[in-house]
């Protein structure tokens, strides 16, 4: 038993040593003139993105009139470096939404996700749910009932994952507005991306959309609109991911 114990101590202390050499960076959010208006810290994830930093400023970006990009700016050289660096690499990043609820989950199996889908479950009940998976197509599921329960919904989540791996060229860089107000995201992958679609959209505090103007990666815009009304992070992220998959392969 002792041995056990031992053995999960160094295991974290290991994982937290990572996490604290982890190298430091820099992202700037430039306006087109190219003037830096503002500089986000963060550091480094596990496939050396500087992924905290950029949520933040693309988060800051969202209350401004006028378009700006978030563009990493540099990798400051680590004061304590480590001599044996043994990053983690997750096979699986997938983000989920329910309602307005967002669930980021990254691990090496469908086990793994199942896991942390059941520590991660809003509480309430649900009726629709957008998924990606990596650099999968959206997929947003919808029941004539309601899942109720972590078991409910995590069983829908690992039973839509898309394990095929993916990869894509680039950014993903969309510009565009929703309802005229100003909206933005630059992500990495396409599940980065659905997971600051719902950012986006909480900032917004627009209760219902039902109109969107959309580019992405600099092509020409698409006008997005419903007869109905799109009513939550679901269902208006579900739309701006359609976009985007006819655009990034």
């Amino acid at each position: 038993m002792k041995l056990l114990i031992a053995t999960a101590f160094l295991a974290l202390t290991a994982q937290e040593s990572f996490a604290q050499r982890r190298p430091l960076c820099e992202v700037q959010m430039v306006d087109s003139t190219g003037r830096v208006l503002d500089t986000f810290s963060g550091q480094t994830d596990g496939n050396g993105i500087c992924r905290d930093a950029l949520r933040e400023c693309n988060l800051a970006a969202q209350g401004l009139r006028t378009r700006v990009s978030c563009i990493e700016s540099r990798v400051r050289p680590d004061p304590r470096p480590n001599p044996n660096p043994y990053p983690p690499t997750n096979d699986l990043d997938v983000t989920v939404i329910l309602d307005n609820s967002v669930m980021q989950l990254r691990g090496y199996s469908v086990s793994d996700i199942n896991s942390q889908c059941m520590r991660s479950v809003p509480f309430g009940s649900f009726d629709k749910m957008t998924l990606v998976t990596n650099n999968s197509n959206v997929r947003h599921l919808t029941t004539y009932s309601w899942w109720r329960d972590a078991r409910e919904i995590c069983g829908e989540v690992t039973r839509n994952l898309d394990t095929y791996s993916r990869s894509i060229r680039g950014i993903i860089d969309v510009y565009g507005d929703m309802e005229r107000q100003p909206f933005s995201i630059r992500a990495y992958s396409k599940a980065e991306a659905l997971a600051q679609c719902a950012d986006a959209y909480r900032l917004s505090r627009l209760s219902s959309v039902d109109d969107m103007s959309l580019s992405v990666n600099n092509g020409a815009y698409r006008r997005v609109t419903t007869y109905s009304w799109w009513r939550n992070a679901s269902e208006v992220c579900n739309e701006v991911m359609k976009v985007i998959d006819q655009t990034v392969y």
